[in-house]
């Protein structure tokens, strides 16, 4: 029964969204109301029956549900909690193409001295069984992996036949750019079930606009090909697009190529001023925060349309932005959480074993928090380098504070770090609070004046893997999150680590 009117205390920030009053907790849950039961409600006059509603998802906090409050919040942030999950080995510095936005900084193809030695990849693998998680996943990067594919198969055999014996789990996946890609490899890939992932830019004269090799010659051909045999033999291969300041305006070519693919999703990162970006930035970067994000509603935008017409395709963030909000539990997803999953959630281990935060870090050497033959997993997580990491992906500036989007939205400080010299920018000058902002924003608008879209992404969500609850309004038109409880299903078909990123 719910405690008397004067025992409730607010437990909920506020946003104004198209005329209705979105509340939201610390711990995910939300609800939308009116105006008028907003200012009720700021007066403490609220009805019995929303003050109960209130009461149940969290959003005021009452003698009746104190108890329980703590354990949601602990639940909502259990995939922040449960230990350093991916691994990233870099098999090589070497790279076949010579792609203008590599944030990898990669070196030539010939190069020598660029490649993980079969001894260090052991120690590397060594250093990972011995972290807490017992579930792990290790990945390989580069340059482009597959130069150095002894050093893969030596690691994920090496990794199969140690981790039985310290009792771990160990998935693997593999960042590429496809061109290498033979049927000996593939064979590999789908005997030890690796996930793939890669990257197609748009069609030919998009994406062999950035990603060539050093002739000069495009790659996507060779990218499309490979694409598809290896669709033809493997479940599921990560996708994404890199936009630059060119290729905003051909928003609706890049879609109508992943849906002439055969996608359903759609990943679209906009260049980051990382890597060989810097050097290309003038001709490549998108300048202005608000030139993404128009060109970001109208591909979302484009989606709602498509689906519409009967063709799902969907962007990624959205997906995950949705997934935050119909379930109890955050999104694993390193990159859209506070804090982030630098150390805590993830580790890249360079060919030489210095590790670093996360793979973004691992082109600023003074970012290098440890070594895996010199420090143990415990002193790199406490070590001040990490903690300052650690820290400055958390919401401590004045503006979250009252945010509503405060539970959803993350941090990035190594990005943070390429744009400005520093870990921590101001949210009034950070790109992805302004991008949170707007997500969230266009999400709960859709909630609000078209449930309807969000009903069918959720049904379609539903039907492909059995995870996503579908959206309910209730009798009296408020709109309140549902209480999912499984865990897995906060992934809505998204992984936790890998293919979100420039390559």
């Amino acid at each position: 029964m719910m405690a008397k009117d004067r025992f409730w205390e607010q437990n909920y920030s506020s946003r104004v969204i198209d005329g209705k009053v979105l509340l939201t907790a610390v711990h995910g849950a939300w609800a939308i109301i009116g105006r008028r039961q907003f200012a009720n409600l700021d007066k403490r006059r609220a009805g019995k029956k929303l003050l109960r509603e209130l009461e149940e998802k969290g959003l005021i906090h009452t003698v009746a549900n104190s108890g329980d409050l703590e354990k949601r919040l602990g639940r909502w942030k259990s995939t922040s909690m449960c230990g350093t999950t991916l691994h990233i080995v870099v098999a090589t510095r070497r790279c076949n193409l010579q792609c203008d936005y590599c944030h990898a900084s990669a070196s030539g193809a010939d190069s020598s001295g660029e490649d993980l030695a079969p001894e260090m990849g052991r120690r590397i693998t060594d250093f990972i069984l011995a972290t807490p998680a017992s579930q792990l996943t290790i990945e390989f990067q580069g340059g482009e992996p597959f130069l150095n594919f002894a050093a893969i198969r030596d690691v994920i055999e090496y990794a199969e036949a140690q981790a039985p014996k310290v009792g771990k789990k160990v998935a693997f996946a593999i960042v590429s750019n496809f061109t290498l890609l033979s049927p000996d490899i593939l064979s590999f890939v789908e005997q030890h079930d690796i996930s793939l992932c890669t990257s197609v830019d748009g069609p030919p004269a998009l994406h062999d606009l950035h990603r060539h090799f050093p002739s000069g010659k495009g790659s996507h051909d060779l990218v499309r090909s490979n694409l598809e045999l290896a669709a033809g033999r493997l479940k599921s291969i990560g996708v994404l697009t890199v936009l630059s300041n060119q290729s905003l305006k051909h928003y609706r070519e890049i879609i109508d190529m992943y849906v002439q693919m055969g996608r359903d999703e759609l990943c679209v990162n906009p260049v980051q001023q990382i890597g060989h970006a810097r050097d290309h930035w003038d001709s490549l970067g998108i300048e202005e925060n608000d030139d993404f994000l128009a060109v970001y509603r109208d591909i979302l935008d484009y989606t709602f349309e498509l689906l519409k017409g009967g063709t799902f395709i969907m962007d990624r963030m959205f997906l995950l932005a949705l997934s935050k909000v119909t379930h109890d539990v955050d999104v694993s997803y390193m990159d859209f959480r506070s804090p982030c999953g630098a150390v805590i959630g993830q580790l890249v281990y360079d060919i030489n074993g210095d590790i670093y935060p996360c793979d973004e870090a691992r082109t600023f050497p003074e970012l290098k928090i440890g070594h895996v033959l010199e420090d143990t997993y415990e002193d790199i997580l406490g070590s001040s380098s990490s903690m300052s990491v650690f820290e400055a992906s958390l919401h401590t500036d004045p503006l979250c504070e009252d945010c509503a989007y405060k539970p959803y939205c993350g941090i990035c400080p190594v990005v943070s770090y390429a744009e400005s010299g520093s870990l921590r920018l101001p949210a009034s000058q950070d790109p992805r609070c302004h991008f949170s902002l707007f997500l969230f924003d266009y999400l709960f608008n859709k909630l609000i004046t078209s449930p309807e879209d969000i009903t069918a992404v959720l049904r379609y969500q539903h039907t492909k893997n059995a995870l996503m609850c579908v959206q309910e309004t209730g009798s009296d038109g408020l709109l309140f999150s549902p209480a999912c409880t499984d865990i897995s299903s906060a992934k809505v078909n998204c992984r936790e680590g890998g293919c979100r990123d420039q390559m």
